[in-house]
């Protein structure tokens, strides 16, 4: 229960940070946002309907997607998400109107697209997120393991060009400028899917095999080798984990009074049966 009202408070904080991203850099420079939230803005304008309003409808498909493919918990705090991110942007938009920070276009874009990407990559981190294009990369990531932060700088560039020939080519440029900014941040603070391999060397690595495959819910393959220097009999541990799993195999191992030695590797894509895990 503490761990539940933890993660919704988190959620709260970082829904906080990608609205104030949003009202008081983005909208005050008359910019469009990227993902949905862009897509919100561009309906917005041509509707009587309000933004916080598009926004929770036009989520409604993500989250049936997110339900179906990304599992029961990720969908309910994504849904959490969505609610708070359009409830803070309406109070926010009804009690500060006309405040902004600096009349800066590339300040705003720089700040606005900073705050935006750490909303969203913290609330992916935690196993939320803000809905919109969010599911549609984690989705694609899971059944065809493309990768999250490419999928969805294709998404969002194509609703820049969008928003280049409806309204205005500098805007869009600046926009692009934004969504560089957004998603550097956020490929920086949500390392959760980027993949590493891990090459455990030691003398007895049953207990970290088996934290492996219980608390990980990973696989492994053993290996068996000779110490160059002494020649005497180790096991090797071959397993492929993200970043956050291998902090937590880290945190295991430091705590242990295991002697081992890791190598780790930058992975750049894995072939087979190797997805993000869906929650129950």
């Amino acid at each position: 229960m503490v761990n539940i009202l933890k993660k919704i408070g988190l959620i709260l904080f970082f829904s906080l940070i990608y609205s104030i991203g949003l009202q008081f850099f983005i909208i005050p420079a008359g910019l469009l946002s990227t993902g949905f939230s862009g897509i919100a803005q561009i309906i917005d304008y041509f509707s009587n309907l309000t933004y916080s309003t598009i926004y929770i409808l036009i989520n409604i498909p993500g989250i049936i997607i997110s339900y179906k493919y990304l599992g029961k918990k990720f969908t309910v705090f994504t849904m959490i998400s969505v609610l708070t991110v359009s409830l803070t942007t309406h109070l926010l938009t009804t009690h500060f109107y006309n405040f902004y920070f600096t009349d800066d276009i590339i300040l705003n874009c720089i700040f606005g697209g900073i705050l935006m990407g750490y909303g969203i990559g913290g609330m992916l981190k935690i196993g939320s997120s803000t809905g919109g294009t969010d599911i549609i990369g984690l989705y694609f990531l899971k059944i065809a393991n493309i990768g999250f932060s490419k999928l969805n700088s294709y998404i969002n560039i194509t609703i820049v060009l969008f928003a280049m020939i409806v309204f205005n080519f500098e805007i869009g440029l600046y926009t692009l400028l934004c969504v560089f900014a957004r998603n550097l941040t956020m490929k920086y603070v949500f390392t959760n899917n980027d993949l590493l391999t891990l090459f455990i060397v030691g003398d007895h690595l049953e207990e970290i095999y088996e934290f492996i495959h219980n608390n990980l819910h990973r696989g492994t393959t053993l290996i068996k080798g000779t110490g160059g220097f002494t020649a005497n009999s180790k096991d090797v541990i071959l397993s492929n984990l993200n970043q956050n799993e291998y902090h937590i195999l880290l945190n295991k191992i430091n705590n242990s009074e295991e002697n081992v030695f890791i190598t780790v590797l930058d992975t750049k894509a894995i072939q087979g049966n190797y997805n993000i895990k869906k929650d129950n």
